[in-house]
């Protein structure tokens, strides 16, 4: 479907009913505006050619994990040198 009419759109490289240009996805097929930079049906990024930046928060959540699991840890430690005082 075109972005800007929603006239079906065929195998050409602009929507035959409003001429805006179209670009397909390199990985889904699916049709994308000529200023979308990524893929509005699986992430693929139009620009570059690669999926798109979903994962670049998993280095917050990793950190954020890791932080929580050292408080724990001292936490722990601190309780049980308490206890055997």
């Amino acid at each position: 479907m075109c972005p800007r009419c929603d006239a079906p759109a065929q195998t050409g490289d602009a929507c035959e009913r409003c001429a805006l240009p179209l670009r397909r996805c390199g990985q889904c097929r699916g049709v994308a505006g000529p200023f979308h930079r990524f893929c509005g049906f699986c992430g693929y990024e139009l620009v570059l050619g690669h999926r798109g930046d979903h994962g670049a928060r998993g280095w917050l959540v990793g950190t954020l994990l890791g932080g929580l699991g050292v408080l724990a840890g001292l936490a722990l430690l601190y309780s049980v040198g308490v206890i055997l005082r």
